[in-house]
């Protein structure tokens, strides 16, 4: 196949597992959509199916973008979605072998929503259902291409971020055993993405280069906020108690960082005060003041000897390190904050609902506490997009989103699960609690109006509910799918309402409320 040069610069996109007239069709979509179409693969087995994702010099086999239809069996008989499922399991752990952040996404027939889920848990980003819509494929794809650029984005900065550190470790090899012990340091700090973890790592191998009674940082946050992040570490266990001093320490090192990164003083270095009992050591990071470290030492007690020039210098070459794997900590949890929401609502997406979800059910078979899941569906949304448009569609989901904020407590998770559903899972939930709840929101979506300012819109919701123990659920999926039973009978019965999901050989759910 002759490619013209503008297929290099194309994003690649490979069908796998469909029919000949649906690679015809879908080839023509993917053509119009500006894709480059490679290959394409006639099953789920085979080598050549990696073939594509291979590393080439040139990049310009790298693939964008893959269809596998699911539930499709080439030899004629009846599908095995079963078998497809293990096959794409496969193939996803094998791409991601290869470091490739293609965005994967599935067709075929409707599936239960169990082996679906596991698929999305496991990177596949979207299952769409034959027949196949252009417009909701369209839009799979183009979402699905835009958190894989984001993530991509994210990636290469973390990634420079640990070139940088490394590039400051190997400088730290050639020195004396002393300058040993700083890279053995610093060596453990990359090893750390959680910044709590990683400033106890530091304050305990910081001892023994160079001992110390209190230990406090002030460092500005990545994000550069008015937030700073400031910790003690007390030598001996008597300091703990001492609490008044450990809070004048805290009041006195954040006074001082604030006065260094606004001084604008590019010569400002290490200095030792108040007869070599502090030290203070800023941080800087591209010639940008971001915080300081700042030592203290009782002179006469366990340790006599004041702080030093040498131990200065010391402090001096491990600071770097320390505040490039803050940063590179702190640029993790966003990472992972951007994975873990909705891009619309800014509300928890359906990955984090599902781990969270996983997570409080096995806190409910060790600890037997109540527990309760909603499941909401705005009624009629589509009508609201075809009348209005997708735009009006969006500003509404933002509005209930805030809406479920304010009816429910801190401790409770609110999550959109996709479209025009969400979820609310509610730890310690007691029956009576979960009604009041369900029926708070009920009532707050119905007297709300939305987009008031410009085209005013009422809406209600149908919510189905599941609880623990009384639904005897015997695992997370169990527990949602009995939610989505109870859901599936509130819009049956005439919507606006509340059904509670039962566990019973009918698979039925009672009515709470018309």
């Amino acid at each position: 196949m002759v490619r013209n040069p503008s297929d290099v610069l194309a994003p690649k996109a490979l069908l796998v597992n469909y029919s000949i007239s649906e690679k015809r069709d879908l080839i023509h979509f993917l053509s119009e959509e500006g894709f480059y179409c490679l290959p394409p693969r006639s099953s789920l087995e085979g080598l050549s199916l990696l073939t594509p994702f291979k590393k080439r010099q040139d990049s310009k086999t790298k693939v964008d973008l893959v269809l596998i239809d699911l539930t499709r069996n080439n030899n004629g008989d009846a599908p095995d979605v079963r078998d497809n499922i293990k096959k794409v399991r496969l193939f996803l752990r094998q791409i991601r072998e290869m470091n490739a952040t293609t965005c994967v996404i599935l067709t075929g027939k409707p599936v239960p929503l169990e082996k679906a889920s596991k698929l999305l848990r496991e990177g596949v980003y979207d299952y769409v259902t034959t027949p196949i819509s252009t417009k909701r494929l369209q839009k799979a794809i183009q979402q699905g291409l835009k958190n894989r650029e984001a993530a991509e984005a994210m990636i290469h900065s973390l990634e420079g971020v640990n070139r940088q550190l490394l590039v400051e470790k190997n400088h730290l090899k050639t020195w004396s055993e002393q300058l040993s012990l700083i890279y053995e340091i610093n060596q453990t700090l990359a090893g750390y993405l959680n910044v709590d973890e990683l400033i106890c790592s530091f304050g305990e191998g910081i001892k023994k280069l160079t001992p110390y009674d209190t230990l406090v940082i002030f460092l500005k946050r990545y994000d550069e906020s008015d937030r700073v992040w400031v910790w003690a570490f007390p030598k001996q266990k008597q300091m703990a108690e001492k609490k008044a001093l450990l809070k004048e320490l805290r009041e006195e090192t954040m006074r001082w960082g604030n006065q260094f990164l606004f001084a604008h003083q590019s010569d400002f270095e290490a200095i030792i005060q108040r007869e070599g009992t502090e030290i203070i050591v800023p941080f800087s990071v591209a010639g940008k003041n971001v915080g300081v470290l700042r030592m203290t030492r009782e002179i006469g007690r366990n340790d006599p000897i004041p702080f030093d020039e040498d131990q200065m210098r010391l402090l001096s070459m491990v600071i770097t390190p320390l505040c490039l794997s803050l940063r590179n900590a702190d640029m993790y949890q966003r990472v992972n904050a951007l994975a873990s929401t909705d891009e619309l609502t800014h509300v928890l997406n359906r990955r984090a609902f599902i781990h969270l979800l996983d997570r409080e059910f096995k806190r409910f078979m060790r600890l037997r506490t109540p527990m309760a899941l909603l499941l909401i569906d705005l009624d009629a949304f589509k009508q609201v997009n075809d009348r209005h448009g997708h735009l009006v569609g969006d500003i509404i989901l933002k509005e209930t989103a805030s809406l479920l904020k304010q009816s429910i407590r801190e401790i409770d998770v609110l999550a959109r699960y996709g479209g025009e559903e969400f979820v609310v899972i509610l730890p310690e939930g007691k029956p009576e609690q979960a009604f009041l709840v369900a029926e708070r929101i009920k009532g707050i979506v119905e007297t709300h109006i939305f987009n008031k300012q410009k085209n005013p819109i009422r809406l209600t919701v149908s919510i189905g509910m599941a609880l623990l123990p009384s639904s005897m659920a015997a695992s997370a999926e169990d527990l949602f799918h009995l939610a989505d039973l109870a859901l599936y009978c509130a819009k049956k019965r005439g919507r606006n309402r509340i059904e509670v999901g039962i566990a019973d050989t009918n698979n039925s759910s009672t009515e709470h409320q018309s």
